[in-house]
């Protein structure tokens, strides 16, 4: 699996109020409810709160009397005393937004390299969020996230190690006084899993779908059974994948050739190499193109490819589509290099859970309570002994462990 999602209903994430107390005394009259929280905390004029047992509603005043701090709201029915008081997360469709400084928290454990974003609706009047990664803010935070209206996904950091880590992503806006908000779709983590040798399909194992491909796909993308393609018109759209090339290696990718097909730019690593012109009449699928072949030296590499769709096309070319059926990578592997794939796979099925316990595979949720288990651990410790990889013991003393709690 390359693309972890988590969406705003995913149980792992907590959400954050700026405002967050109770209520310790209110009154009502003249059609105004005066409320005397716990504790004032940022609550300002024109503010949206929650109050339990009313619902949303403005400040109208703050203020302090005899009483304490308070403030006003427009109704004829005052909260009761200890009812919660919070600046709320609303919803519009799929979306979560926020109009005051709420954050959101997600600890998360991921088993291999990544890249972390944020999904969120683009709007002229959108604010900017904060984002702090274990506990240190990220480069490039604030992220500033006003603009033309449209979903896109955020790039938050680049090449995140794999592991137990924590984002925090807290909403702020340049103007409290005017309307804005901050948008929160879901966080994806791209994990940069790499591809050893063969066809990858670009959709990923049962239930097929895009987020589950060994291919990561940023952007407007679509998927298909038929004719068997992951699809995007969007320019900046692209296809991530991570292939390792070897001596007598190559990289290719699966595409379909149409009268209505644009131009994709190939990156290599970050860094531009060539185009690509996708346009045929007539059409031509699948066809098989390389991208690269054997490198300059003969020790193998690992690399990560992007494919952009641009906003250029063939002046024969009736639209901007990319279709992209998969990837192929042709490597050629030492004994070495093959004990290094199947050890690897072990240790990274090992990592998944985080307690030492084996799942059957990266697409079952069930763990190997039988021998299956033990015989992963035999190949490990062999794995050990041939390679040295400290990671491969480890994986085995956790599993040992975790084996001796579940006998007790």
């Amino acid at each position: 699996m390359a693309k972890t999602v988590f969406r705003n209903n995913h149980a792992d994430i907590a959400y954050g109020h700026e405002v967050e107390t109770t209520v310790a005394s209110a009154t009502a009259a003249g059609g105004a409810v005066k409320v005397y929280p716990a504790a004032i905390q940022s609550i300002a004029f024109s503010m949206l709160l929650r109050v339990e047992g009313i619902g949303d509603v403005t400040v109208t005043s703050v203020g302090s009397d005899g009483g304490g701090d308070y403030f006003t709201f427009a109704g004829e029915t005052a909260p009761t005393a200890g009812a919660a008081i919070r600046t709320p997360w609303l919803a519009i469709g799929p979306l979560l937004y926020t109009r005051a400084e709420n954050s959101i928290t997600l600890a998360y454990t991921a088993s291999a390299e990544h890249d972390l974003y944020f999904a969120t609706q683009r709007t002229p009047d959108s604010g900017w969020i904060t984002v702090r990664l274990d506990g240190a803010e990220v480069a490039g935070s604030p992220f500033d996230l006003a603009g033309s209206l449209a979903l896109v996904a955020v790039l938050l950091k680049e090449k995140v190690a794999r592991g137990e880590h924590t984002v925090e992503i807290t909403a702020g806006f340049p103007d409290p006084s005017n309307d804005v908000f901050v948008y929160f779709d879901k966080i994806e983590l791209l994990e940069h899993v790499r591809q050893t040798g063969g066809f990858y399909y670009f959709l990923g194992p049962a239930p097929a779908s895009l987020e589950t491909s060994t291919i990561n796909f940023v952007g407007d993308w679509n998927g298909t059974s038929l004719p068997g393609y992951a699809f995007t018109n969007t320019a900046g759209a692209s296809a991530f994948f991570y292939p390792q090339l070897g001596e007598d290696g190559e990289i290719k990718i699966r595409v379909q050739k149409t009268p209505d097909s644009g131009i994709v730019a190939v990156y290599k690593d970050g860094a531009h190499q060539f185009d690509l012109d996708l346009y045929a009449d007539p059409a031509a699928a699948p066809v098989d193109v390389t991208l690269f072949s054997e490198p300059e030296t003969a020790a193998a590499e690992q690399m990560e490819i992007e494919l952009r769709l641009k906003d250029t096309k063939n002046a024969l070319s009736s639209g901007f589509f990319f279709y992209l059926r998969g990837t192929v990578v042709v490597f050629a592997r030492t004994d070495a290099q093959a004990l290094q794939l199947a050890a690897d796979y072990l240790e990274r099925v090992a990592a998944l859970r985080g307690d030492g316990a084996f799942l059957d595979a990266y697409d079952s949720t069930r763990i190997n309570f039988d021998a299956n288990s033990l015989y992963g651990c035999m190949g490990l410790l062999a794995a050990y002994q041939a390679l040295g990889d400290p990671d491969y013991l480890t994986r085995v003393k956790e599993f040992l462990t975790w084996f001796a709690g579940m006998q007790m």
